[in-house]
């Protein structure tokens, strides 16, 4: 059985690519790279991720490769819609056509097609739920073919979850969840007991240390602030120095168009109007006013792509709220303080303003007040799904996440489970009784890895590098044993 190990960039994690070759003693390791290429024992092909994400090419002859047919590609479809959607990453103005993306996307499935039909792979391990292209695409033609596949998600710091699937982070939950339910004196980890400390016994208001300090969003300034941009660059040489290979390949593909002034001109108008239509349709929150709380994804992140699933429209929720909604209850929207206007389009918030329930709130307000005062939250994700089910609200969860079968959350993938949610949510009030949120944090423990696999998570003091290499691997041991019971 040979592997493909995508991730764990940074060299504090090269011990976990070590130990996962030293277990399972493959004869080749296809490992795609940022900045450093891990030495192994075994033998194995390296890929720069820059290079996969931005030139999309490998060094095997297309004319030696597999074909791929219209069985592979039917059955891939559900994939190839997911990964033409996550390629707006490098369209921002409609530079890429359908049929570019359609070759890129075909390059790579055929390359990795080949990869793992002729060189025996048997195990797909990333240190990310796939979501750059070309790892989605080798996901899915894992999941396609029976081949196990491992990764992580990065919630919090100190808090990772490890799974097989992400539609399916945490398979027999609910059953667990019952189990702990059952049980008296429950101790939790002292991670959890974080979460539980802070969100339900102090019900603390406390923003995720990413929303802190964000980086400013050059495009959409005032003017060109020189020491702001220095400041930037240095920051990220700083701390993330595997970054600078895809800002290399980005500035060579849009220097044309960032030493046009024009160009420059034309896109700081753009943003402006949009900033300006987003302003002058907010609306201060009522008082009393029954309302459902839309808070929306940043975008484009791997938090709706591909975790929304179809919902990574947003506009699709507005609008199934919208018909099911009684009447003089509302939809609270308000956008992501970090969005990157650049990447949203007037249309959008047209349209979110054209439905009779919604009504805007100023990107300022404080998120926490609205989770309090809603009657519910509806995300595809969200961190405020989560805090709003510690206050004891009720979640219409639209994407895949590692607390979908919570207490509380109601799952929507269609019109019915909306409509059936909202009948339930305003005739049959069932807010989350508090006592069964720590037996779903107990439960949760078992997908759970206290440590961090985004380096950038890892905060001062809070773990170190041992600890967490040694809880990473421990995680991959146990999924591999449950592949193999």
């Amino acid at each position: 059985m040979n592997l493909i190990i995508n991730g764990f960039h940074k060299t504090q994690y090269f011990p976990v690519i070590s130990y996962i070759t030293d277990r399972l003693k493959p004869s080749k390791c296809h490992v795609i790279f940022e900045t450093n290429k891990v030495p192994l024992d075994v033998e194995a092909k390296y890929y720069a991720c820059a290079v996969l994400s931005h030139e999309f090419s490998y060094d095997t002859p297309e004319d030696e490769l597999l074909p791929v047919g219209e069985d592979l590609l039917q059955e891939l479809s559900d994939c190839e819609g997911v990964v033409l959607k996550m390629m707006e990453r490098d369209e921002i103005r409609g530079e890429w056509s359908y049929n570019k993306r359609k070759s890129v996307y075909l390059k790579h499935l055929r390359y990795w097609n080949h990869v793992i039909e002729t060189d025996d792979i048997g195990l797909f391990i990333s240190s990310n739920i796939p979501h750059v292209v070309y790892d989605y695409i080798i996901y899915s033609l894992c999941i396609r073919k029976g081949i196990q596949t491992i990764f992580f998600y990065q919630f919090q710091p100190g808090l990772s979850f490890f799974m097989q699937n992400w539609k399916d982070p945490t398979p027999g939950i609910v059953k667990l969840f019952e189990w702990q339910c059952a049980r008296e004196n429950l101790n939790l980890s002292n991670r959890m007991e974080l979460e539980w400390q802070t969100y339900v016994v102090n019900t603390e208001n406390k923003k995720p240390f990413y929303m802190m300090n964000a980086a400013p969003n050059l495009l959409n300034e005032g003017g060109f602030n020189k020491i702001a941009l220095l400041t930037r660059v240095i920051r990220v040489i700083l701390l993330k120095p595997w970054r600078l290979i895809g800002l290399l390949f980005d500035f060579q593909r849009k220097l044309q168009n960032y030493l046009s002034l024009f160009q420059r001109i034309i896109d700081r108008k753009r943003i402006m109007r949009i900033e300006n239509f987003y302003r002058n349709h907010c609306s201060d929150p009522v008082p009393n006013e029954k309302y459902i709380y839309l808070p929306l994804h940043l975008q484009p992140e791997m938090s709706t792509s591909p975790m929304a699933g179809v919902f990574i429209d947003q506009v699709l929720i507005a609008e199934m709220l919208n018909a099911y909604l009684p009447e003089n209850c509302y939809i609270y929207i308000k956008e992501h303080p970090n969005q990157d206007l650049k990447y949203r389009d007037e249309s959008f918030y047209r349209t979110l303003v054209s439905l009779k329930s919604v009504k805007i709130i100023s990107r300022d307000y404080d998120t926490f007040k609205l989770i309090q005062g809603c009657a519910a939250v509806a995300t595809c994700t969200g961190t405020a799904g989560w805090e709003a089910l510690l206050k004891g609200k009720i979640v219409l969860l639209f994407g895949y996440t590692f607390y979908q079968d919570a207490p509380g959350v109601f799952k929507i993938r269609s019109a019915k489970d909306c409509d059936d949610a909202i009948y339930r949510l305003f005739n049959t009030p069932n807010p989350v009784a508090v006592d069964r949120i720590k037996p779903f944090l107990k439960a949760l423990e078992e997908y759970a890895f206290f440590g961090n696999i985004d380096p950038d998570y890892m905060l001062d003091g809070e773990t170190d590098q041992q600890s967490n290499v040694d809880g990473i691997c421990k995680s991959i041991d146990k999924l591999l044993t449950l592949r193999h019971s």
